[in-house]
C-alpha cells in the first residue's frame, strides 16, 4: 500500500502554491503514519537540501518514504536520512548513486510524447542497464538483486519473488 505521488512543482511556481503543497505533504504523511504505508515524494531535485527537508518530514517510520527521482549523487545522503531514493535508471545516476550505497530503488519515467523519444528511461531499458553494469564490473549481481529485488521487497513489506 501507499500514497503518492506527493510533493512540490519541480518548476517555478509562486510561494503560496508551493506552500499549499508543503501543508498537503504534510498531511499525506500524517495519513501514511496512520495508514502504516508507503509515501512517495514527487518534489524538486535540490540535492541536499531537498532531503533535508524532506527527512524533516519523515517521522518515526524511516525506510517508507519514497524520493522519487533522486539524484544519484545525494542516495546516499537520502539513505542516511531515512529515505528511500528511487533513482532513474540511467547509467550516470546509478553509478553515483553505487558510490555512496546500494540502499536505493530504481525506475523508469515514462513520457508519452512522441516528439521527444529518449527523453526518460523506458521501463525495458532496466534490465538492459544491469546487465551492462555487472557485466563491466561495476557492481556484483548480488549487489543488483538488492537495488532490483531486496530493496522493493523491503519497502512494500512483500516477500521477494
Amino acid at each position: 500500500d501507499g500514497l503518492g505521488e506527493v510533493g512540490r512543482p519541480h518548476w517555478q511556481a509562486r510561494p503560496a502554491v508551493v506552500e499549499a503543497c508543503n501543508r498537503v505533504l504534510g498531511e499525506v504523511v500524517s495519513m501514511a503514519e496512520e495508514l502504516e504505508c508507503v509515501v512517495h515524494f514527487h518534489v524538486e531535485r535540490g540535492g541536499r537540501a531537498t532531503v533535508e527537508d524532506l527527512a524533516s518530514k519523515v517521522r518515526g517510520r524511516r525506510g517508507r518514504y519514497v524520493y522519487h527521482h533522486a539524484e544519484g549523487s545525494c542516495a546516499g545522503y537520502a539513505a542516511e536520512r531515512g529515505l528511500v531514493p528511487s533513482v532513474p535508471a540511467r547509467e550516470d545516476e546509478v553509478l553515483a548513486a553505487l558510490r555512496s550505497t546500494q540502499g536505493f530503488v530504481v525506475e523508469s519515467d515514462f513520457l508519452d510524447d512522441p516528439r521527444r523519444p529518449g527523453a526518460v528511461v523506458a521501463p525495458w531499458s532496466i534490465q538492459r542497464l544491469f546487465n551492462r553494469l555487472v557485466s563491466r564490473g561495476y557492481l556484483s549481481e548480488g549487489a543488483a538483486h538488492r537495488v532490483l529485488v531486496e530493496n522493493i521487497a523491503e519497502l512494500y513489506g512483500v516477500e521477494p519473488p
